[in-house]
Order: structure tokens, then sequence, then C-alpha cells
């Protein structure tokens, strides 16, 4: 199983109490508007080749190929990346075959492990807080500047943005499947990710197939033991109360 991590960066921000106008730049209608949002760039880790790639408007036929040979995995992807794709033409539902394209939703794992209602969108549970609470470097910098930056001509500094979200979200994604789950950044507490049914069933996958993310093979056999220990936690019904040896 080949995943492919993504994340994709607007042209044209929102305008917000938080991101207010300025002179001289261009702004969407608000965030339902995917298309005038347009797409400045969509960065990704791909597990199959072990590849960090970066697509622009002129690259979306080749990141619809990739699409459709992989499993994706995005953060909050559900409510913004994927259908901002879709309005510019990727599809992320199906591949050619009819056949879906399976996306794991990290974020939304998270958040319903934590308790939030579907459709919420929870303060404090967001990339940047759930990578520094457990350990990992977090955001490079703010999601609000990447448009400006985008329409100032300054495209380097918005694709290393975005592909260090794209290795946040990847580095969680291990955490998260080589734990079970993760610290709240809200508490402190340990989220059980694990007793949810679609992470159970990754877990299940990925220590059948031995595969890892984005560590080192070594790491990950050390993880076996971790994973088959956690997935007998869980299915004994314990795995509510505990946590693999080793994590913090």
């Amino acid at each position: 199983m080949d995943y492919l991590i993504l994340d994709a960066e607007i042209k044209h921000g929102v305008i917000t109490d938080n991101n207010p106008p300025s002179p001289g730049y261009v702004y969407a209608k608000g965030w339902n508007d995917y298309v005038g949002m347009g797409i400045a760039c969509v960065c990704a880790f791909d597990t199959g080749t072990n590849r960090y790639r970066v697509f622009t408007e002129t690259g979306l036929d080749d990141l619809q190929a990739l699409i459709d040979r992989r499993t994706l995995v995005t953060f909050n992807g559900t409510r913004f990346d994927l259908p901002l794709l879709g309005c510019h033409g990727i599809a992320t539902d199906l591949n050619p075959a009819g056949g879906p394209i399976p996306h794991h939703d990290l974020a939304t794992l998270i958040w319903q492990a934590a308790g939030i209602p579907p459709g919420e969108h929870p303060k404090g549970l967001g990339l940047d807080a759930l990578c520094r609470a457990n350990g990992l470097p977090g955001k490079t910098g703010h999601a609000a500047s990447a448009p400006q930056d985008w329409q100032d001509g300054h495209y380097g500094r918005v694709i290393d943005y975005c592909l260090a979200d794209v290795e946040n979200t990847l580095r969680l994604w291990d955490l998260v499947t080589l734990n079970g789950g993760c610290r709240d950044p809200r508490t402190g507490e340990w989220l059980n990710v694990a007793a949810l049914p679609e992470l159970l069933a990754i877990l299940t996958a990925l220590v059948e197939e031995r595969q890892p993310l984005g560590i080192e093979r070594d790491e990950y056999q050390t993880a076996i033991a971790l994973h088959e220990k956690l997935l007998g936690d869980v299915q004994n019904g314990g795995g509510a109360e505990r946590r693999p040896e080793g994590t913090r």
C-alpha cells in the first residue's frame, strides 16, 4: 500500500477577522470559493518512491496520475485540500478504472478520538499545535501569509512552507500509526486514535506489509512489536487505557 501525503496552498486568501484585507492583493470570496482561491502549489511525499514532489498549475496532470495510484493522507483535506483540487479538475474520489481513491484524513481521526462532533473545527487541535505537543517541529509560517507571498512572487517561500506542512503531516501520521495515538495539546492527555476502526484497519495492514512511511526501515522493524502489542490491546478491549511502551 503506497501513500501520498499531500498539502495544497492557494493563490488568493480569504478575508477573515484575523486576516483583514491588504491593499493590492486579490482575495477569494469566502472559504467555499475554491475556484477563486486558485492553486498556488501542491506538495506531497510519495511513499512508493520515497520522494517529495512539488506540483504547480502546469503539473496538475502529473499530480492526477500519481493520485490515481495512491492512498491519500491529508490533514483536514476532506474540508479543504480535496474540494480545492476537485474544483480545479483533479479527481480525488474515483480513479480512471472507476474504483475509489482511498483517503485518510488525519485531522478527522484525531478530532474524532478527542470527541469533537463531526463538522466542527476545534481550536487548539490544529497541525501546528498537535506537532509541537508531540515533539515534532510544527509549522514554519502562517497559512494566511502564503497567498500574499505567492502574489508577491515569493514562490520558493510558499513551496518551502507547503513542504514543511507535508513533512509535519507525514511525521504526525507516523507517530499515530506507530503508537496508536498522540498527545492532546490542550490537556496533555493521550488521544487513543487506535480505538477507531479506520485506524485499526490501517495498523493491521501496516503490520502485515511491514511497510514504513517516512521512517527508516530499521526504525520501523523495532516498531513492529509495538504495533502487535497495540493491536492486541485494542482487540482485547484494553486499548483505551493502555499505550505502547516507550511513548510519552
